[in-house]
């Protein structure tokens, strides 16, 4: 979750591992990498976890100021960090693999 401005501040960080495993587990970090939360979850499959995630989001304060949600995975490039996507940012990705005919 980002703090939106002239440059963007990362206000929360988190993970959710073992999805349909034994285990699952929501791992949240605050700003400077210190831990804010990290708890199991008693679901088991993609659709209770989001449940319990947006649950969760909506008890913690930082989520009242949301405006917008996105979630965008880009492969074949080397960002880890947010950046708008425009045309110069796509030039940048790597190839798609073209099957043979």
């Amino acid at each position: 979750m980002y703090d939106t401005g002239q440059t963007p501040r990362r206000a929360l960080a988190g993970k959710i591992d073992r999805i349909g495993s034994k285990g699952t587990r929501l791992t949240v970090e605050a700003p400077g990498g210190t831990a804010a939360d990290s708890r199991l979850l008693s679901t088991s499959d993609h659709r209770s976890v989001v449940s319990a995630l947006v649950s969760w989001l909506e008890a913690q304060p930082v989520f009242a100021s949301v405006r917008a949600v996105g979630h965008r995975v880009v492969h074949g490039m080397r960002h880890s960090e947010p950046a708008r996507v425009t045309s110069a940012a796509t030039r940048k990705r790597a190839p798609s693999p073209r099957p043979s005919t």
